[in-house]
């Protein structure tokens, strides 16, 4: 190719390039979005359900945690239900820590059901067995009565 040629060819390469970048940018972009959900458009505020059970797996990570309960039926059938929650920074920062729930652990579950039906809901208040409480009340954000040593989000003293 002679100098001429190269020359004609620089700019094209530039272009392609250039678009190239763009391109791999908004691609490295769009996954943590399509990671991320509404709750609202996942979950009915208008359909409530309430799971009593056992804490089979508890998944700590962003954007959102996941708890896994095994709940049985007055005919002894056992179903897995995936509850949802806010992101573990908010969590923590609430006073929740990464064993506040864990495996084993018996509980009583208020939240919002899956708009597809499937057995997954978004958690509103969990009960544990010994009776402290946790969850989030609209208009008063994340509550954490009864977990001792965790600050109040609400405002309150203990």
């Amino acid at each position: 190719m002679t100098q001429d040629g190269l020359r004609a060819c620089v700019p094209w390469i530039t272009r392609m390039c250039g678009r190239g970048v763009a391109l791999a940018t908004m691609m490295a972009m769009a996954a943590p979005v399509a990671a991320h959900h509404s709750v609202a458009a996942q979950y009915d505020s208008n359909q409530s359900v309430a799971l009593r059970g056992v804490i089979t797996r508890v998944e700590w990570q962003n954007p959102h945690i996941f708890f896994y309960i095994d709940v049985t039926d007055g005919a002894s059938l056992t179903t897995n239900w995936a509850v949802e929650f806010t992101g573990p920074n908010l969590l923590y920062r609430a006073g929740w820590r990464k064993d506040s729930v864990k495996a084993g652990d018996e509980v009583t579950i208020e939240g919002m059901h899956a708009r597809n039906g499937s057995n997954q809901a978004y958690l509103r208040m969990i009960t544990m067995s010994d009776g402290r409480r946790f969850g989030a009340q609209e208009g008063r954000g994340i509550v954490v009565p009864g977990f001792e040593g965790a600050p109040r989000t609400d405002g309150n003293q203990r």
